[in-house]
């Protein structure tokens, strides 16, 4: 049974495995208020997979006082298989996420997402028109991961054309879902960027980042270079 203590000595434990060094590199990556201890990834990823089992207990009694509870606690929270208990929670760690790693950690994990890809879509629309950085954020790295499909590629470009969020960590998130749809749907979505009501930046950053990638064609990096503005 989870409890306050229990909570509060499990973390203390988690802690002896810091690493000071990674801890000032952390701070610089991933630009949060939150205190950074210096647990790595990995190590946050196996402690999740280990409470997956009494996930509630230990997310109702979680706590968000450094960067590493607060990405465990979102970690946790991916692994719930049951929606409607994952968006429960979800909700609660949304208001928590300050840093873009807060964000592309947890929903990289969030295979519940997979199965209820018409139900979530809704939610993702309504936090895509949010004026929070990060909460906007979230809903376009859901589409990032598990969206670029033909049925969602009209729906996709209309969101993007709605989104009056023009916060750096949410642009980034839209620039970077332009250019995997230039990897995996080139065609159409040339046509979308043709007619599109992206501003400068987040047009220019998306084109950039896809002529980055190895997926795309030295003809078709000569075209994208030619388009931006």
């Amino acid at each position: 049974m989870w409890d306050k203590e229990k909570y509060k000595n499990y973390i203390n434990e988690l802690y002896k495995q810091k690493d000071n060094q990674y801890a000032e590199f952390n701070k610089r990556t991933v630009k949060t208020q939150y205190n950074v201890v210096g647990i790595r990834l990995p190590i946050l990823q196996k402690e999740a997979k280990n409470l997956s089992n009494e996930y509630t207990e230990f997310l109702e009694v979680a706590e968000f006082n450094t960067y590493e509870e607060t990405m465990l606690y979102g970690l946790v929270l991916a692994n719930i298989k049951d929606y409607e208990v994952y968006k429960k929670y979800l909700r609660k760690y949304i208001k928590k996420i300050d840093s873009w790693a807060l964000v592309d950690s947890f929903v990289a994990k969030s295979k519940v997402i997979e199965k209820n890809l018409d139900k979530n879509f809704e939610y993702i629309t309504k936090l895509t028109k949010s004026n929070k950085e990060f909460e906007s954020r979230v809903g376009y790295i859901m589409i990032l991961n598990y969206y670029i499909k033909p049925e969602y590629l009209k729906k996709i470009f209309e969101i993007i054309d709605s989104n009056k969020n023009n916060t750096y960590y949410n642009e980034m998130a839209i620039a970077w879902l332009i250019s995997e749809m230039l990897v995996k749907y080139y065609d159409t979505t040339i046509e979308y960027l043709k007619n599109s009501n992206l501003n400068k930046f987040t047009f220019n950053k998306g084109i950039q980042k896809a002529c980055e990638s190895y997926r795309i064609s030295d003809n078709q990096k000569i075209y994208l270079r030619k388009m931006r503005k």
